[in-house]
Parts: C-alpha cells; sequence; structure tokens
C-alpha cells in the first residue's frame, strides 16, 4: 500500500510489509487500520509512517474494519466472527459468532449489527 500526499500527487509512504492481499482498510487518526488474507489487523501510525501493532485472532480473511465514535476497533472475517478489539491491550474482548446467519448478509452488515447491538 501507498501513502499519498493528495495536493503534491506524491507517494510520502510505503506499507508492504503486509504478508499478503489487503482487503480492507480504515483510518482512525493517528491510525491506519489494514486487514486481508493474512487473518490479521495491521496498525499503521500514519505521522511516523510505520506499522505499531498487530491484532491477532481471526483464523480466515479479514472482510471489513469499522471503528466506532469511542475507538473500538470491529472487524469481521471469513471465519465468520466479529470481533471488538481494544488496542491498548492488542486484544480482542468480545468474539461474535455469526454463522448461524448463513450468508444471508455481507461482513459490513454483520459489523453494522454488531455497532448498533452494543
Amino acid at each position: 500500500m501507498r501513502g499519498w500526499d493528495i495536493e503534491k500527487g506524491e507517494c510520502i509512504a510505503i506499507y508492504n510489509d503486509n504478508d499478503n492481499w489487503v482487503t480492507t482498510v480504515a483510518v482512525s487518526e493517528p491510525y491506519l487500520y489494514c486487514g486481508g488474507y493474512d487473518c490479521v489487523i495491521n496498525v499503521y501510525d500514519v505521522k511516523a509512517r510505520r506499522k505499531v501493532q498487530i491484532l491477532e485472532g481471526h483464523v480466515k480473511r479479514i472482510e471489513d474494519i469499522i471503528i466506532d465514535e469511542t475507538g473500538k476497533v470491529y472487524s469481521s472475517s471469513a471465519d465468520q466472527t466479529v470481533r471488538v478489539w481494544d488496542v491498548d491491550v492488542r486484544f480482542y474482548f468480545l468474539k461474535l459468532n455469526v454463522n448461524s446467519l448463513e450468508n444471508a448478509c455481507t461482513c459490513s452488515t454483520v459489523v453494522i449489527i454488531a455497532l448498533t447491538w452494543k
């Protein structure tokens, strides 16, 4: 992935330490959250231009990441779970199994359900 200065049209950062394809990103200043086929969420400090955390827990690709107004990070995965992360301690504190939905909705919808369910 590359970070760009839109006004100058210049690449200002290259984040190339993901182990596989990135499928989703989310931004909450000053952090960039990336998830994908490596089953982890890589957290980058955008200003420092470096990885600061790896959030591990999913066992299949990450489909979506959403950050709520309190800073909680929600991720949905092809492992049919939604996890709610405490980024300060680098671990999820809630795991919702959604396999009973039988693929009736997209992972984005599942994350929205989790956000409204809290």
